[in-house]
């Protein structure tokens, strides 16, 4: 990411997981409560919703149909609650392969970030654009906009290799302390 992003991640903030998707499922769990609320910009992945229920958190879908699948900052912040902690992002997105344009994307985080609201970006399809877009990791946000990002990974897509199961989380100390907790319980490899 340093090399990549020109972005700076100290080792308390870095950590590997199973694949893209025990990042994923480390960060919900140890963030959200039961009542607790997830934002999910539909169409998604149907793995999100499943981790927000087995964490006792309440799944809640932002359609995004009628913007031609692109979430817009301006529906995230009609979708907030006060029950909402968490919003999950996926740029490029599976299954609509949208890409949130990185103006709105920081819309969207500044948005998160001003009522401390926590975001996971699951780029595990980070490499997947075409012209006209461009390779965007949240990584490259201002540190004050990613204290409450958690930011999923895998290498599996990227490099064309589906059984390899390696991923990684980037994010705030405190967090990836606590998904390092989770991850110590339920897998050993």
């Amino acid at each position: 990411y340093q090399r990549e992003f020109q972005t700076e991640f100290q080792p308390s903030e870095v950590m590997g997981t199973s694949g893209g998707k025990q990042a994923i499922f480390n960060a919900v769990v140890t963030l959200l409560n039961p009542g607790d609320e997830c934002l999910i910009p539909k169409p998604y992945w149907v793995t999100f919703p499943e981790i927000v229920v087995f964490a006792g958190g309440t799944p809640v879908f932002i359609e995004t149909e009628e913007t031609d699948f692109l979430l817009t900052a301006e529906q995230v912040a009609k979708s907030i609650t006060p029950q909402t902690r968490l919003l999950i992002l996926n740029s490029p997105s599976n299954p609509s392969g949208r890409v949130l344009p990185p103006l709105e994307f920081r819309r969207i985080m500044e948005i998160t970030s001003e009522r401390g609201i926590s975001v996971i970006s699951d780029e595990c399809y980070l490499r997947f654009v075409y012209t006209p877009a461009e390779v965007f990791s949240a990584a490259t946000l201002p540190k004050e906009l990613r204290s409450h990002l958690c930011i999923a990974g895998s290498f599996s897509k990227t490099y064309a290799m589906t059984g390899w199961r390696l991923g990684y989380s980037l994010g705030p100390a405190e967090w990836i302390k606590a998904m390092l907790k989770v991850q110590g319980h339920c897998t050993s490899n």
